[in-house]
This record gives structure tokens, C-alpha cells and sequence, in this order.
């Protein structure tokens, strides 16, 4: 992965956009990463295939399907004081 100071990324825009294409660009400011140009591919991959938590949860097997029993089975007893 290629690093490019805020300025030389300015300057050589057509450059990092290309090299983009390819893989992940990193941009710097004062030695530190602030920023990371990906293609529209790269992006397109890392969120189209993100489910949100509700609907991964609506997703799942009708309650009808699930074979769960509850334990009925007496609770224990717990001494509070000792």
C-alpha cells in the first residue's frame, strides 16, 4: 500500500487516483494516517456485504422451527446470610 503526504496527493491527484485502482492508498498529515483512497470495487465489496444487526436478526429461523425446550427443573436455593 502506497503513503502520500497530504500536499504530494494534491498535486499528483490523477496519480493516487490510478494507483487507487490497484490498491489502497494511504494519505498522511504530519506523518500521521488521516485518510485512504480505495476504489469504487474495494468500497463496493466492503459494504455491500454488511448486514445490519436487525435485519440479520428478522433473517433468522421463524421461532416455530426451533426446537428449544426450557428446563424445568427446580431452581437452586441460595443462602443469602451465610
Amino acid at each position: 500500500m502506497s503513503v502520500w503526504q497530504v500536499q504530494e496527493a494534491k498535486q499528483k491527484f490523477s496519480q493516487v487516483l490510478r494507483s487507487a485502482e490497484e490498491e489502497p492508498q494511504w494519505i498522511t498529515r504530519q506523518g500521521q494516517r488521516v485518510g485512504v483512497l480505495l476504489s469504487v470495487r474495494d468500497y463496493e465489496e466492503l459494504t455491500e456485504s454488511q448486514v445490519g444487526l436487525v435485519d440479520y436478526l428478522l433473517d433468522g429461523p421463524d421461532s416455530d422451527e426451533l426446537a428449544i425446550e426450557r428446563d424445568r427443573s427446580p431452581m437452586r436455593s441460595v443462602n443469602w446470610g451465610e
